[in-house]
């Protein structure tokens, strides 16, 4: 038979009365983390509108014909005089022209924010949409939005060690695997298979170039793998061997194998599967535009 509250010994009213302030301090730390989220959310949100004002979602068809409008059309004792035929575009053609459309990025604009912006990357149909930065270390934007906010979503920025141009062997962008699936935490859905499939290719926009980031290979490392990843080789030959060690160890199968002369890019973020695991993505940089 249930007792009253009243009837409880004063042990069990103590342990009922911690369970409770318990109970309401982990609620108020969830409440402040998902606040968090909130608002760096929101600031991304807010960014996206000022630097890519006339981005057309969803891309338009670069295969659909034009509409006629009315009287472009010329009649004559009834035989219809069509305009002239449209210009056959080529593959690449279609492609840039709906890239430009999804990132249509105003860099000024970009720049005013934070005048280390150095590019936007972004995988369609995925949460993956972001702008990348660089710092002086790799630190500071792990915790700071790229406006200077603090905040636990940090931001999408590239090793300090870098070049900004994407001229090294290997650029490395890192971002944070967040419960609310921001930032990279689309990365890891590259250890399957049918993610890779449906996802094979990014983009990144910079100031003077669009490119195709063209994957092939995700990849578990170790802490101390990560610590001594190269972003540089001595010759080809090093750089082939290192690009087949990716390919063999790769969470997905491709028959894509970048060539010694390609630049490489990988994404970077946490991973759960051990202590201190990280998840790598990695592509070849494939210049579209210009």
């Amino acid at each position: 038979m249930s007792r009253s509250l009243k009837h409880l010994s004063r042990p069990l009213k103590a342990i009922l009365l911690i369970l409770l302030i318990i109970a309401i301090i982990s609620a108020v730390f969830l409440s402040r983390e998902l606040n968090k989220y909130a608002r760096g959310s929101r600031s991304y949100t807010q960014i996206a509108q000022q630097v890519l004002p006339e981005r057309l979602t969803p891309l338009p068809d670069a295969t659909a014909e034009p509409t006629i409008p009315p009287g472009n059309t010329q009649v004559s004792n009834t035989v219809t005089v069509a305009p002239p035929p449209r210009p056959t575009l080529s593959s690449l053609e279609m492609e840039l022209r709906q890239v430009e459309a999804i990132l249509p990025v105003d860099f000024n604009k970009l720049h005013g924010i934070n005048p280390s912006a150095i590019g936007w990357i972004y995988n369609q149909g995925t949460t993956l949409d972001y702008p990348v930065v660089q710092g002086n270390d790799n630190e500071y934007y792990l915790k700071h939005l790229i406006d200077g906010t603090e905040n636990k979503l940090g931001s999408i920025f590239m090793d300090s060690r870098n070049q900004a141009n994407f001229s090294d062997d290997i650029t490395v962008i890192y971002g944070h695997n967040l419960e609310d699936g921001s930032m990279f935490t689309s990365l890891e859905k590259y250890k399957q298979q049918s993610f890779y499939e449906q996802h094979p290719h990014m983009y990144l926009r910079t100031p003077g170039a669009i490119l195709r980031v063209e994957l092939f290979s995700g990849m578990l490392i170790r802490p101390a793998e990560m610590d001594a990843f190269r972003l540089n080789f001595s010759n080809a030959s090093e750089k082939e061997a290192a690009i087949q060690e990716f390919k063999a160890a790769s969470t997905f199968i491709t028959s894509l194998t970048p060539q010694a002369t390609d630049p490489l890019l990988a994404l970077v973020t946490c991973t759960y599967d051990f202590p201190g695991a990280r998840f790598l993505v990695l592509g070849r940089l494939v210049q579209i535009y210009p």
